[in-house]
């Protein structure tokens, strides 16, 4: 209340999120209550017919309405030059893009602005929504947005790029795509042209990626993808597994992975293989299918079952394809 108080004192207006739509009344009645009796506030949320909706959203862009609670719906396409401050309560229930995104709704002006995170202290909060906070209070600089993208992608279904545990836009796009998107860029941005070459395409549910564990920092462990997805070679491939051993240690099983699915990945290429496709057993190699002949029991991790079936899969490449 003191901050939407202060914000009311320099003639601000506030956005008040409340993913809740149940309880998002209750919400407003009790800052009504507590702020002075000039302050309007006003809910929005998708549940509202569509002409209340845009006559609130309309009231608080005229300036009619102070304080604004709503749900994420206000998470794009939102630009009041005049809302500075923003509080998001539970925030440690909302994603890592999604909260970069709501608090860019203020800030859209030469005001001063603030975001204000509010989490239930009664609950401890877990691994991945403390990191998530985290990483949104390291970020506050302009263009930090692609280091949060990025710092989403890790965190999102641990940090599983290649695998089953994948979600949101990353599942659609894989991580194979990814780093080819983000090599393009960088091409575009370096030398104005887009690298020559194709690039095998490859789904798979293999459990691969590099554990924070051995790379805490996700900047350096981004700049390893992206260095394993360069290694055209046997050689390339050789100077990255040494230069990991000499600045991180030995290679973990999930590690010693990427480099056979990269390893796979070359020689498909000079094969001519455009596609590979990986699920519950079966690899679909453009029109070829193979079967992997191996099972998973308790005692076999499941770094080594999938370090057992890449080699089963590059060898299928290498000889019968």
């Amino acid at each position: 209340v003191l901050a939407i108080r202060q914000e009311l004192l320099r003639s601000g207006q506030v956005f008040y999120i409340h993913n809740n739509i149940f309880t998002i009344d209750k919400v407003v009645l009790q800052l009504q209550e507590k702020l002075s009796a000039k302050a309007e506030v006003a809910a929005a949320h998708s549940k509202l017919d569509k002409n209340e909706l845009d006559k609130i959203t309309n009231d608080f862009y005229q300036g009619k309405i102070d304080v604004l609670v709503c749900t994420t719906i206000i998470e794009t396409g939102i630009d009041i030059s005049n809302a500075n401050t923003i509080i998001i309560d539970q925030a440690d229930k909302l994603g890592l893009v999604q909260l970069h995104q709501i608090r860019g709704r203020v800030g859209r002006s030469a005001v001063q602005s603030f975001c204000y995170l509010f989490y239930d202290k009664a609950q401890l909060l877990s691994s991945q929504s403390y990191k998530r906070l985290e990483t949104i209070v390291e970020n506050q600089q302009l263009g930090s947005g692609l280091t949060i993208a990025m710092r989403d992608l890790e965190l999102r279904g641990a940090g599983n790029f290649l695998g089953s545990e994948q979600s949101g836009k990353i599942e659609g796009v894989g991580y194979d795509l990814y780093t080819k998107m983000v090599t393009e860029a960088l091409e575009i941005y370096k030398n104005g042209n887009l690298p020559s070459g194709e690039n095998v395409i490859m789904e798979t549910d293999f459990n691969i990626h590099i554990p924070h564990t051995y790379i805490y920092e996700q900047s350096l462990r981004l700049e390893i993808y992206r260095k394993i997805d360069l290694a055209k070679t046997g050689a390339d491939l050789k100077l990255v597994k040494e230069e990991l051993q000499d600045r991180f240690g030995k290679l973990p099983e999930q590690v010693e992975n990427i480099l056979i699915f990269q390893k796979i990945k070359n020689l498909s290429s000079a094969k001519g293989v455009r596609s590979i496709i990986v699920k519950q057993g079966i690899a679909k190699i453009d029109k070829a299918e193979f079967s992997f002949k191996i099972s998973f029991d308790k005692k076999t991790s499941v770094h080594l079952f999938d370090k057992k079936r890449l080699i089963q899969l590059y060898d299928f490449v290498k000889g019968g394809y």
